[in-house]
């Protein structure tokens, strides 16, 4: 560009001669690129975003999305959105799964405007998500001694199809009399509840149907055997409240419910009066968890021997 000679200024100074510069417009960059991470469906489409709005048939022809396994680029469409700023590539076919792949725009991509090319090459890489495939069962197969109390918990790969998550996906045996079911797609956990009972070998099967949202099932049935062991030890005095009175001139008489234990100890300590305001006082319900009678308020500790049935609630 030039400022001709002869240019006024506000005090009558004239430009000796002309003044030549030059200057350059921007070049394009990539901006963002999507998607990333390695749980990348095999779906999902490429796309590009630039600084600037750039020349459809160059960008094209730099770019390029290849597999680690494969020499040949990803055949597929392109389409543009954002004023030609946003070029999106679908590849023709499904990726492969549980494959890494790396994308690349080169130099060669031009500006929608002027002749100015990609200022530096852009690559990236993802991976996609593997086809669907368990994880991990707890308990594990093969198991023995696990808690009657607690639930079945299948840890699913990729993305299920909840709809193959029926009734008839899986089967117990023996068969419980209520069973309650539900997906965490979050955390992609099957979890399968029912009443367990003590010393019982179950036998659950998963069915090969179960499916992830791309029509890939687990292709056979799962087996997974393990033993319960016995419901927990307790033992509880069977009174309404934490706290209650007693007449210190009558026989009195506490129910106590137990199961799986040989003996009952009990203890008796006396409580004197501070002691017993803070404990029924205000913040009495943390006081009382976190009580501890002294040694020398110990009034008498006996114990008394029982022979409950096994894993059977006593009173």
């Amino acid at each position: 560009a030039t400022v001709p000679a002869g240019l006024e200024d506000t005090s009558g100074g004239l430009l000796a001669e002309d003044f030549v510069f030059t200057f350059r417009t921007a070049s394009p960059l990539v901006t963002s690129f999507q998607p990333e991470g390695e749980q990348v469906a095999p779906t999902t489409a490429m796309t590009v975003t630039f600084s600037q709005a750039m020349d459809r048939e160059s960008s094209e022809a730099a770019f390029s999305l290849k597999s680690d396994q494969a020499a040949e680029p990803v055949a597929g469409n392109f389409r543009w959105l954002g004023n030609d700023r946003v070029m999106v590539f679908k590849p023709t076919a499904l990726l492969d799964y549980a494959t890494p792949y790396e994308v690349e725009v080169t130099t060669t991509a031009r500006s929608a405007a002027g002749a100015g090319t990609l200022r530096e090459g852009f690559g990236a890489r993802f991976t996609t998500a593997p086809k669907i495939g368990i994880v991990g069962t707890d308990p594990a197969d093969g198991k023995s001694d696990v808690r009657v109390e607690r639930e079945f918990v299948v840890k699913l790969r990729q993305i299920v199809n909840e709809r193959t998550l029926g009734a008839d996906a899986f089967t117990i045996v023996p068969e419980p009399t209520a069973v309650y079911s539900y997906y965490n797609s979050y955390e992609n956990r099957y979890v399968i509840s029912w009443p367990m009972q003590p010393q019982t070998g179950y036998t659950l099967t998963l069915a090969g149907k179960i499916a992830d949202i791309f029509g890939n099932t687990l292709g056979q049935d799962e087996v997974i055997r393990f033993r319960t062991g016995d419901r927990k030890p307790f033992a509880h005095l069977n009174v309404p409240n934490e706290v209650g009175t007693y007449n210190a001139y009558a026989d009195t008489e506490i129910a106590v419910s137990y199961r799986n234990v040989s003996e009952l100890n009990f203890k008796l300590y006396t409580v004197n009066e501070a002691a017993a305001q803070r404990l029924l006082g205000p913040e009495g319900w943390q006081m009382r968890r976190e009580y501890e009678p002294k040694a020398d308020t110990l009034l008498r500790e006996w114990t008394v021997p029982v022979t409950p049935e096994p894993n059977s609630n006593t009173l």
